[in-house]
């Protein structure tokens, strides 16, 4: 039987091969995808072959899916034939992921597969909220409104964060994160946003801050609008630190504490406070939106046919603002 996937085969260029698809062993599970989801930073980072990314080639590329089961090894006891899953880091960019049971997360049928397909990117904005310890009626800001911030800021809102302040230059995405229940949307070049914040804040500052952008000027910007002994989540990969920071003014006196966020640090079985396993905030997203309590359609743009992945990617390389929630629908390729 045969695959196809996606392979970034040298920086700038992505293509969909056929490949062999090999037989499932007794602890694995066949999923046909539905929909895959770009990770807009992670990807095209790696696409335009930036610092601090991974350099090997061929290699398998993206790390968002949802299917529906088509076979189960014997030795699988929680999912049959039919479900519908979230697949994450085995089913990237492919139309059949081979995956092994922690490696999916049952959908509700409640649920839209195309939100799903946004749960795993999703995850890291989760990630960052909760590893800042937000309590309930503590200020709380999101630096930069790409997917991750949007996800990052719905999170904050839901651990009982008020006001949830936004900050992008995009004014689109400002408007999304109001929509999505940000209470404040600034520009981070608005001469007035430090008194915006401190009026918003009552005066004190943010107590919970989730970078997202990456940029290190960004940071400092969060940095100038906390409050004493404020957190700061690191989501965004600062892959070029291109502006200095003057650590003593701005972490070292007030108290400040800078949280590494990367998806690595998570833990590997249990959940601990402020560090969950991936499975566990995959699973709490899902039941968010299930809810209602998480706004997804808002955050989806486009859906493109796998087999134009060369253009896609090359093309939202080329915009300075991608469009936030862009999937692959696998349908589309036919049988």
């Amino acid at each position: 039987m045969t695959n196809k996937a996606m392979y970034l085969m040298a920086p700038g260029v992505v293509e969909l091969r056929e490949i062999e698809l090999p037989e499932i062993k007794a602890d694995e599970v066949l999923v046909k995808t539905e929909f895959s989801a770009i990770s807009a930073g992670t990807e095209l980072a790696n696409f335009n072959d930036l610092p601090n990314t991974v350099r090997k080639y061929p290699r398998n590329f993206g790390y968002n899916a949802v299917g529906i089961v088509t076979e189960v090894g014997a030795n699988v006891k929680n999912y049959a034939v039919g479900d519908r899953v979230l697949c994450f880091f085995a089913g990237g960019h492919r139309l059949y992921s081979v995956c092994k049971q922690h490696m999916l997360c049952k959908i509700s049928a409640g649920v839209d597969p195309r939100d799903a397909a946004l749960v795993i990117i999703g995850g890291f904005g989760l990630e960052g909220a909760r590893m800042t310890k937000c309590e309930i009626g503590e200020s709380a800001l999101v630096v930069g409104c790409g997917l991750l911030g949007q996800f990052a800021l719905q999170s904050l809102r839901c651990m009982g964060a008020t006001p949830v302040i936004a900050i992008d230059f995009n004014e689109d995405r400002l408007a999304i994160a109001k929509e999505c229940g940000a209470d404040y949307a600034f520009r981070p070049d608005d001469p007035d946003l430090k008194a915006k914040v401190m009026e918003a804040t009552d005066g004190r500052g943010i107590n919970c801050a989730v970078e997202v952008t990456g940029s290190a000027k960004a940071l400092v910007t969060a940095l100038e609008l906390m409050a004493r002994r404020g957190r700061v989540a690191l989501t965004g990969c600062t892959r070029v630190s291109d502006v200095p920071i003057d650590f003593y003014k701005l972490v070292h006196c007030p108290g400040i504490q800078l949280l590494g966020a990367h998806t690595s640090v998570r833990p590997n079985g249990d959940n601990i406070p402020g560090y969950w396993v991936p499975h566990s905030d995959h699973r709490t997203l899902l039941r968010h939106i299930a809810k209602g309590n998480m706004h997804i359609k808002p955050l989806r743009n486009e859906e493109f046919n796998p087999a134009d992945c060369t253009k896609v990617y090359k093309d939202l390389a080329e915009n300075k603002n991608p469009p936030l929630g862009n999937l692959f629908d696998w349908s589309l390729l036919g049988e």
